[in-house]
């Protein structure tokens, strides 16, 4: 049961490793223009598109699919699009749609706040939420994104705290919309209403 859960954790790790690797786009984004961080999302979209389409209708590529990366896979993604595909969707929304500051916060903080989260929550979480989900890995969640939007992005504490809290909350998944769509888009649209009625 042990070794069950550390190759659990190992596995975790692994796949927010790679969650992580999205940090190149919004860096990318701090100084290169909009239309080319859109063109090199839209084409790594593409191309998740075309890997998605070959391993439900090749059985051959499935089968090299499964067989390369299958174990990194969660046990619903053998059966529907992955979550690097909906990453790329919702980092690609989100900056298409977004003020430049509010969508590099929103993705930074589903890249970086969501590993924190999932780590945390991993080893050492022991209060439920719900399945998969702790009081400790919300709460990590929520003081990595803080930190994101005042320390790096030099956010105001109230616009810092409203969107780690509202990250926090989607990532819950209290509805079922998967999270690497909802936190970006979500927390994006609603930090720009914040910034709207809150001068």
């Amino acid at each position: 049961m042990e070794s069950k859960k550390h190759k659990s954790i190992w596995t975790e790790s692994l796949r927010k490793s790679i969650h992580i690797s999205g940090l190149l786009f919004p860096i990318l984004y701090w100084y290169l223009p909009k239309n080319v961080i859109l063109i090199l999302l839209g084409a790594a979209f593409a191309a998740a598109i075309v890997v998605e389409s070959l391993r439900f209708t090749n059985p051959s590529f499935q089968r090299l699919f499964n067989r390369s990366v299958g174990f990194l896979l969660r046990k619903g993604e053998f059966r529907r699009p992955t979550g690097a595909t909906y990453w790329i969707a919702g980092a690609l929304v989100t900056i298409l749609i977004y003020p430049k500051k509010i969508a590099i916060f929103a993705v930074v903080m589903l890249t970086v706040s969501d590993a924190f989260a999932a780590g945390v929550g991993k080893s050492v979480g022991k209060i439920k939420i719900k399945a998969h989900k702790t009081v400790e890995g919300s709460l990590a969640f929520f003081l990595s994104a803080f930190l994101i939007g005042r320390v790096f992005l030099g956010f105001s504490n109230p616009l810092s705290v409203f969107g780690a809290f509202v990250g926090a909350v989607l990532e819950l998944r209290l509805i079922p919309v998967n999270d690497n769509l909802m936190v970006p888009i979500g927390s994006g649209f609603l930090l720009v209403l914040f910034q709207f009625f809150v001068k």
